[in-house]
């Protein structure tokens, strides 16, 4: 079904009158998608689309292509280690004022020795930053088992067998498969 239909049944449905927000998730999924976004967005102004995706180059291209002047690409990245430790609330994260590292080169051996003191009740925390990544979702949950299972289900397996095999296209998965064994 084209997305013309789609917005015409959710108009039947639910007849709002001014401005609507359509939230599309896995967009580079949809044939055409940065066309149709295109024509929507030129003849549609009382709907405001926001769409999603975890595969970013597909979704420049994309932007490229058809939405320049349009619509921005807006990367998310994963949560680096210090929102790791803010997200979990960890006392022990005292950082002195405005350090950079660039102000690491002109510390002293003892500013450098204090500020690594300060670090040595965060190196558990790091390592398991390292070890479930930097998903909200994963950060949050005490159970690893858990934790380590989603990222490799969510992320590693779909990225693998699904966004590269599209983003490539890659006809034949058995073979990337046999690659993937011989690399190991």
């Amino acid at each position: 079904m084209d997305v013309e239909s789609i917005l015409s049944i959710y108009e039947a449905m639910y007849p709002i009158e001014g401005i609507r927000y359509v939230f599309l998730d896995e967009i580079q999924y949809t044939e055409n998608w940065e066309l149709w976004m295109k024509v929507i967005y030129d003849s549609r102004k009382d709907f405001r689309l926001m769409a999603t995706g975890s595969a970013s180059p597909v979704l420049e291209k994309g932007a490229a292509d058809s939405g320049t002047g349009r619509w921005s690409v807006l990367k998310i990245p994963i949560m680096s280690s210090y929102e790791y430790c803010r997200l979990r609330q960890l006392d022990e994260l005292v950082l002195p004022d405005h350090l950079c590292p660039s102000k690491l080169l002109k510390m002293s051996g003892a500013q450098l020795s204090d500020l690594m003191n300060r670090f040595v009740s965060l190196v558990n925390h790091f390592n398991r930053y390292l070890m479930i990544g930097g998903f909200p979702e994963l950060v949050l949950s005490d159970d690893d088992m858990y934790a380590q299972r989603m990222l490799r289900e969510d992320v590693v397996d779909k990225v693998i067998k699904r966004d590269v095999l599209s983003l490539f296209n890659i006809r034949s998965p058995l073979l990337m498969g046999l690659m993937k064994r011989n690399l190991v």
